[in-house]
């Protein structure tokens, strides 16, 4: 296999493109003449596809996640609550 895609964008092209594909293996299928064999290649390509998507959707959501606490974080940094969070919460823990 090739180089794991990790960028958003390219991760979404990708699928983009293997549907496409997908489609473009089932328009072409003869349906007086296709075999099992061709219906399973079908099914076969589906859960590959749907493989990947859970695997990208794990990387956005990681992404988004780790976004989201690094702009929270940034932004108690520079007003100072953060100090002031974890100066009350040390103080909860003394009593």
């Amino acid at each position: 296999m090739g180089n794991a895609v990790s960028d958003q964008n390219l991760q979404l092209s990708y699928l983009k493109t293997r549907l496409n594909m997908f489609l473009e293996v089932l328009e072409a299928l003869d349906p007086e003449t296709a075999e099992l064999e061709d219906i399973d290649r079908l099914i076969q390509m589906i859960d590959d596809l749907e493989m990947k998507y859970e695997r990208f959707k794990k990387d956005w959501e990681k992404k988004s996640l780790s976004g989201f606490f690094s702009r929270l974080k940034k932004m108690y940094n520079e007003s100072g609550e953060f100090k002031k969070l974890l100066h009350i919460e040390q103080r909860g823990r003394e009593s």
